[in-house]
């Protein structure tokens, strides 16, 4: 496991050591008050939501557009690490849904805890989103990635 360039125990406050490694080396990342974001060389935009932290629509909007920032123009798969974020409010989920996501991203794999309630927030917020793309659930993030660029190169073919 390769630890992302520009991370640091300061600049990954609030994410577990373990949910900060990848698979893949990774630009510097870029860091709102509740997630960090990162574009990985194999061209996945990974957001990762920091622990135990009550995200607003404005928090929101700033993750989705620094998001939609790292992508450089290009639709991209998305892996969105959910294991140390806490339930999102009604309105916070809706601003991750729509047509802005599909806009921008090829697909979205949603990285859980692996116990019900992970699972449960993972389909919850599938259900509400409703998106438009392949959308997938998983507990290991080296499966996320695998999926997310075989489903990016079947689309890029």
């Amino acid at each position: 496991m390769i630890i992302p360039a520009g991370s640091s125990e300061e600049t990954a406050k609030g994410v577990p050591k373990a949910a900060r490694a990848v698979t893949y080396q990774a630009r510097a990342m870029v860091e709102t008050r509740t997630a960090l974001i990162q574009l990985a060389t194999v061209g996945i935009v990974i957001v990762r939501v920091k622990k135990d932290v009550l995200q607003s629509v404005d928090d929101a909007t700033k993750n989705l557009t620094a998001a939609i920032l790292e992508t450089d123009g290009q639709r991209r798969p998305l892996l969105i690490d959910i294991r140390a974020a806490i339930p999102l409010e009604d309105d916070v989920r809706r601003k991750y849904s729509g047509q802005t996501v599909v806009d921008h991203f090829s697909a979205l794999g949603l990285l859980v805890d692996d116990r019900p309630f992970g699972r449960m927030m993972g389909n919850l917020y599938f259900r509400v989103a409703d998106l438009g793309i392949d959308t997938q659930l998983f507990a290991d993030e080296e499966e996320a990635i695998a999926w997310l660029l075989r489903v990016s190169n079947v689309r890029n073919s």
